[in-house]
């Protein structure tokens, strides 16, 4: 929505990490990769300064440092579902 509001590739990413972070007093350990911060990534199977979607492309998740594949983002989302108590759409 960013980029289609006009915003570039790169700057709709900073907007969506770095800059989102800092405005949540979050930037000292979050928003960036650098040394002391949490150790959360997003994997894409795409580049997203070539185009904005590929940010839709997931091939993993680093979250504080475990790896998420596939599977464990499938049980995850599904538990986060079940919480809030929406129905899981994969049944």
């Amino acid at each position: 929505m960013l980029v289609k509001a006009g915003l570039s590739p790169m700057r709709a990413l900073r907007a969506a990490t770095g800059d989102a972070a800092r405005c949540v007093g979050l930037e000292r350990v979050s928003g960036t990769i650098a040394a002391g911060k949490y150790a959360d990534l997003v994997v894409l199977d795409g580049d997203p300064l070539a185009d904005i979607g590929n940010t839709r492309r997931i091939h993993a998740v680093i979250c504080r440092g475990r790896y998420l594949g596939p599977a464990d983002r499938k049980r995850v989302l599904a538990e986060v579902e079940t919480a809030a108590g929406a129905p899981h759409p994969h049944g």
